[in-house]
């Protein structure tokens, strides 16, 4: 790698902190691979060391570049970009977390576009990595804690997104709870069976987020406290 001393120890504190947040090992060492890979291109591009510095004078085009030079070096796929993106955007936002300057190139490229497929049930390990990776998106702590609530909450009660978003403070699932009723598709109604890991992890994110709810109010709220919108989970996911 042809990064500086100095930002070598910053790459090692950020995976250090992936570990930490529960992410998968081939999560971390995906990533580690990605940012990696984009240093060395930086260095290449620009004849020179790269340091924390270069990801405050980064322009859309350098990372377009990058990702135009993997997909012809390697043939690699639109989702393997999207994961490449993924991984420098979690980086830069750690380095932005630690008061470093840092451009809005990533913000500006768009992730490549993944060929739809047939869709297929999610495994049991997907659907840990993508709760585990929904608690590492936001600078505010309070939000990932939303997020990784939110997931947990459809994927162990088998609700869609919609169904979910419905749900006032006052139908939240509480700890001494064995089932939470849901209003779904013409307006009918059912029971879904709650673990007591699903409200325990909203409760964290109640006791976190810088709301006073009542029991009308939406259980998942944005930042401004309207309810959270299903393109934004769509966003997270």
């Amino acid at each position: 790698m042809t990064a500086n001393a100095e930002l070598q120890t910053l790459i090692n504190a950020w995976l250090k902190q992936l570990k930490q947040r529960d992410l998968s090992s081939h999560t971390v060492e995906a990533y580690q691979r990605d940012v990696t890979q984009f240093i060395d291109f930086l260095a290449g591009h620009y004849e020179q060391e790269v340091n924390p510095a270069s990801f405050d004078t980064l322009k859309a085009m350098d990372v377009r570049s990058f990702l135009a030079k993997r997909r012809e070096q390697e043939t690699t796929q639109s989702r393997s970009l999207a994961r490449s993106l993924s991984g420098l955007r979690s980086f830069t936002l750690y380095l932005s977390e630690k008061d470093y300057p840092v451009s809005s190139a990533f913000k500006i490229v768009k992730s490549p576009r993944i060929p739809k497929s047939l869709p297929r049930p999610m495994s049991q390990n997907d659907a840990l990595q993508m709760i585990a990776l929904a608690g590492d998106v936001s600078s505010r702590p309070w939000e990932n804690l939303r997020n990784q609530a939110l997931l947990v909450l459809i994927y162990g009660c088998g609700l869609r997104i919609s169904e979910a978003l419905d749900l006032s403070y006052g139908e939240r699932p509480k700890p001494d709870n064995v089932s939470v009723r849901i209003t779904g598709k013409g307006k009918k109604q059912r029971d879904a069976p709650i673990l007591p890991l699903i409200a325990d992890a909203i409760q964290q994110y109640i006791k976190a987020a810088p709301f006073d709810f009542k029991d009308d109010d939406p259980l998942f709220r944005g930042v401004k406290g309207g309810r959270f919108s299903a393109r934004q989970v769509q966003m997270i996911v």
